[in-house]
């Protein structure tokens, strides 16, 4: 529980301090949740479901899953973000290349840009993505 382990709790003095402490021992305990038996084996079915369940990955791979989905999270809002900050043929050159795994001279072709253009875009734009996501991390 948070109240066990708030004693544990150094104020370092920066903004949101506490809240990414609180956010590292909510996930700890979620994780620890998760990683109970009866959490994992509570389904009815049979013997094949039995044998399907204990197919499943092993409990180090909820910590992942859930660091995938966290990330995952904290790009989305990263993202809504700087779109609104930047110009729609920036993001456009950032998302071809970036997230669409087109090459600099595609993307430049499609957007009407030079391939230079394109690649100072991306990088305009990751920097700026990776700047909202830390402030977001420190934040929560």
């Amino acid at each position: 529980m948070v109240s066990r382990n708030i004693e544990r709790w150094e104020s370092t003095g920066r903004q949101g301090s506490f809240r990414a402490w609180l956010k590292c021992v909510t996930r700890n305990l979620l994780i620890n949740w998760l990683k109970q038996p009866q959490r994992r084996h509570s389904a009815v079915g049979g013997s094949d479901l039995y044998q399907l369940l204990n197919q499943l990955p092993a409990e180090e791979s909820q910590s992942s899953d859930f660091d995938f989905e966290l990330r995952r999270a904290l790009f989305r809002r990263a993202s809504e973000v700087v779109r609104m900050e930047i110009a729609p043929k920036t993001w456009m050159a950032f998302w071809e290349t970036g997230v669409l795994g087109a090459s600099p001279a595609e993307a430049a072709q499609k957007l009407g840009m030079t391939a230079g253009a394109v690649r100072v875009a991306k990088c305009r734009v990751v920097a700026r993505l990776q700047a909202v996501i830390a402030e977001l991390e420190t934040d929560s």
